[in-house]
């Protein structure tokens, strides 16, 4: 354990592994400000197209289509140096869309909110699998951190606007598939990003989500005219989110963007006060407050060597 403690050079606010090189914070808010955003309204538009009774299946298919078509412009920019490669890069493309897909079917039968609590719980999982992995060291404020954030998103929740007693045990299990799926995707991103430059992967995962999609559309049913402004919508929001996401990996590390995403949930309420016109709650403000000050508070130290990105 000894040897871990003295590799562990840097904690995420300070300096890079080994590098002494500080941070880009111009560019780490900027990537992790468009995830924020990205990822707040791409499951506002899931439950739309829910909503116009559009199937999960086909919202994800068309998804997928409408992001390969606006990554068709980087396709030639993709260059692959080993099979062994190629392989890691297919995994984590089709966790991407089998993880997307289960997220679609929890909302689907669960309340949004109750998802988002459910989900809320992916950076432990993140953390932990990190510090099995000897990547991270957890400090005690990264616990003390996640903790306040958790409950700042349980009392966030509008208890009379969703409904938790109507439970749905399949629901369930795929918000657990997302989150099994969600933690394996993050952490192999991690690592593919040590040696592959972060749009270099969004490429290839839209690539190749685009391509399943192609194969799948037979099977998708019949398309609505009113479909297609949701999807291009629920595309782009995904593409943004994507390559956002990626970057703030790449910089911050898989646990932390982790626990930062979490902001989504404070994020969600105050556009939907604004856009809405409402007047938040006691709880709810109370809830907003903890989640960005468990974010602020929560540290986690990295191990490891120089991060060498190639194909830059």
């Amino acid at each position: 354990m000894l040897w871990r403690i003295q590799k562990a050079k840097t904690s995420i606010n300070g300096k890079i592994a080994n590098g002494s090189k500080p941070m880009k914070s111009e560019k780490t808010v900027l990537w992790v400000t468009l995830a924020l955003l990205g990822s707040s309204v791409e499951p506002i538009i899931v439950k739309l197209g829910q909503n116009n009774q559009i199937p999960s299946f086909q919202l994800l298919v068309l998804k997928l289509l409408c992001g390969g078509i606006l990554f068709a412009p980087l396709y030639r920019k993709f260059r692959i140096r080993s099979m062994s490669m190629f392989r890691r890069l297919l995994f984590v493309s089709l966790l991407a869309m089998g993880t997307n897909y289960c997220v679609f079917l929890s909302i689907e039968n669960l309340s949004v909110p109750f998802v988002i609590t459910l989900l809320a719980t992916t950076p432990i999982f993140v953390g932990l699998l990190n510090h099995i992995q000897g990547r991270v060291i957890l400090r005690r404020e990264f616990w003390l951190g996640f903790i306040a954030v958790f409950i700042g998103i349980l009392i966030s929740v509008d208890y009379t606007q969703s409904s938790f007693s109507s439970f749905s045990a399949i629901g369930f299990f795929y918000a657990l598939m997302s989150i099994f799926g969600s933690t394996t995707y993050r952490t192999s991103v991690q690592k593919l990003c040590e040696e592959i430059d972060p749009l270099q992967i969004s490429i290839f995962i839209f690539m190749i989500n685009g391509v399943f999609a192609l194969m799948l559309l037979p099977w998708i049913g019949d398309v609505k005219n009113d479909t297609w402004p949701i999807v291009i919508w629920l595309g782009l929001a995904g593409a943004i989110a994507n390559i956002a996401f990626i970057n703030a990996i790449h910089v911050l590390g898989a646990t932390m963007t982790s626990l930062i995403t979490l902001l989504q949930r404070p994020l969600v309420i105050l556009i939907a006060a604004f856009v809405l016109n409402t007047t938040l709650s006691v709880l709810q403000v109370a809830g907003i407050v903890l989640v960005i000050v468990g974010v602020k508070f929560a540290k986690v130290d990295k191990i490891g060597n120089t991060i060498q990105v190639l194909n830059r």
